[in-house]
């Protein structure tokens, strides 16, 4: 019985756990003299919010 327990809060921790691994922030940067290559810093930031998503 404790095992089948065990075995519960594992898959319990296990789906609350995977959708956050898979989680990741971006940083996107935008700025009005920007170049709108890729936004991955100052000098090639997009010209947009819009541009950026």
């Amino acid at each position: 019985m404790n095992s089948d327990r065990m075995r519960l809060v594992g898959v319990i921790l296990a789906a609350l756990l995977l959708p956050v691994a898979g989680a990741q922030a971006v940083v996107r940067y935008v700025a009005l003299d920007g170049i709108g290559a890729d936004g991955l810093s100052w000098a090639t930031a997009y010209t947009t919010i819009q541009a950026a998503n």
